[in-house]
């Protein structure tokens, strides 16, 4: 039972697409921050991301996948995506491939329909979690698999590099959504699928102005379902709360909502739907990488002994609880291309990241939130315990979370941790993580930002505020040694 109907959106007074002019790079123009990224594309619209960048991206994408292909296009809710989606697909049919494109639609959507065997990629315009004023480009090549800077996407950049001084014209041509070979209706038999409910639950889902709406409308219809949405309807400029649920005071009106509702737990969405964070029935937000490990056991109920991916900055109670419960716990590095290629790698069933992504191998090994959504409602279902004593016994280790601090030299810094803390076990899978007995910590430089990321985890409180100080005190003498 939903007490919210969903509306398909209708975007007014679109912004028109006209004739491009292209900045000589001669000329004495600022320069500005390449919107370029190690896993996608993203920059402020009307600044580095508009319409004559997606036409020249689209050519350059083509250009990259072969003439002849099919790409499928989907877009978020924010106001530009529209026009931004027009511009891309004239450049990539401009450049000889064919698109389909689904309109509105999830980023989690758009990978599973590219991941499909007739396509030879996707691109989900969104700028995902950033506040409204952005926007942006996640592309993948055939089967789902990431196109990011180490594979393929600075051959894309340097390809509209060499292409910018042309005069390029945008065509103003009308492209139809086109859902005929696997559109929505496909992909909501798909997750609809999955969903094996038990017993009577009641949620509460902050949709957060996302694509994802009309998806929860259509999938969790079922007489032991109580659903209450919030912010159902497509809103691109994030009226009520911030499209990054992390963000401080984003979840607060969730929080008051479950418990006021007395609902089981609580669940929110980013801005285009591949994150989700959740909430226990206290309204208390549950740590992802615990949900990981009851992810683990919804995955190793149904496939004894799976192989299950965790973020290396998880709890240490994450791979303690998979390997209880008979599967085999193998750490994984941050970065959604890296984890996607390595689950494919070594057959992994379930990969969990701290920043609220969760992967699976039946979905072409892409991050889905609404399929995470369907997996801890069945796990529930079958439970007596409620979702915060489902967690309680995992809850064990206090966490630092990520402590981020300014550094321009984050392999000097790495070094000096590694020597400082020479009796630890060392793993170098992604910067640097050392483990002790009653204590473990990971560093490692930003793919973004010239900036040193540390997570601590500790036995107990006490261990945990003494080793943060030590840390700290030892990064900041190092960086300002460098300076010097």
């Amino acid at each position: 039972m939903l007490t919210q109907n969903v509306k398909a959106p209708k975007f007014k007074n679109k912004p028109q697409i006209v004739r491009a002019k292209m900045v000589d790079n001669n000329t004495a123009e600022p320069k500005t921050k390449s919107p370029f990224g190690a896993y996608d594309i993203r920059g402020v619209y009307g600044e580095t991301i508009t319409e004559a960048f997606a036409y020249s991206l689209g050519i350059a994408l083509s250009t990259h996948l072969g003439k002849g292909k099919l790409i499928a296009v989907g877009h978020d809710s924010r106001l530009s995506s529209p026009s931004l989606t027009q511009a891309l697909i004239s450049g990539i049919e401009a450049a000889g491939n064919r698109v389909e494109g689904l309109g509105l639609a999830s980023t989690p959507r758009v990978y599973w329909h590219g991941s499909q065997k007739q396509f030879a990629g996707s691109v989900a315009i969104t700028a995902s979690h950033l506040p409204a004023k952005h926007n942006g480009f996640k592309i993948c090549r055939e089967q789902g698999i990431p196109i990011s800077s180490e594979d393929g996407l600075k051959e894309i950049q340097n390809s509209m590099e060499r292409n910018q001084k042309q005069d390029l014209t945008l065509a103003t041509k009308k492209h139809e959504q086109a859902f005929e070979s696997h559109g929505l209706a496909e992909y909501l038999d798909l997750l609809r699928a999955f969903l094996k409910l038990e017993k009577p639950l009641k949620i509460v889902i902050d949709i957060g102005g996302s694509p994802v709406g009309e998806e929860i409308s259509a999938l969790l219809i079922d007489d032991l379902l109580t659903v209450e949405l919030m912010d159902s309807a497509p809103d691109g400029n994030f009226s009520r709360r911030s499209p990054n649920p992390m963000d401080e005071g984003a979840l607060d009106d969730l929080c008051n909502r479950v418990r006021e509702s007395q609902a089981d737990f609580g669940v929110a969405f980013d801005g285009d739907g591949d994150r989700i964070v959740f909430i226990n029935e206290t309204g208390k937000t549950v740590s992802p990488d615990l949900v990981t490990a009851l992810l683990a056991m919804r995955v190793l109920q149904k496939t004894p002994g799976a192989k299950i991916m965790y973020d290396l900055r998880s709890s240490r109670a994450v791979p303690e609880f998979i390997i209880t419960h008979g599967g085999l716990a193998l750490k994984c590095r941050v970065g959604h291309s890296f984890i996607k290629a390595d689950m494919r790698r070594k057959n992994a069933a379930l990969a969990g990241e701290l920043s609220s992504h969760y992967y699976w191998a039946e979905l072409a090994y892409t991050d889905n939130a609404v399929k995470t959504l369907i997996e801890i409602i069945n796990l529930l279902s079958q439970q007596k315990q409620s979702l915060a004593q489902l967690v309680a016994p995992l809850d064990v280790y206090p966490n630092s979370g990520e402590i981020n601090f300014a550094c321009k030299d984050v392999r000097n810094t790495l070094e000096a941790l590694h020597k400082n803390f020479a009796d630890a076990q060392f793993d170098f899978t992604d910067g640097i993580t050392a483990e002790f007995s009653n204590w473990w910590f990971n560093a490692r430089g930003s793919h973004t930002e010239p900036l040193l990321r540390l997570c601590i985890g500790a036995q107990n409180q006490e261990l945990l505020i003494e080793k943060k100080m030590a840390l700290k005190e030892l990064i900041e003498e190092t960086n300002s040694n460098i300076h010097s």
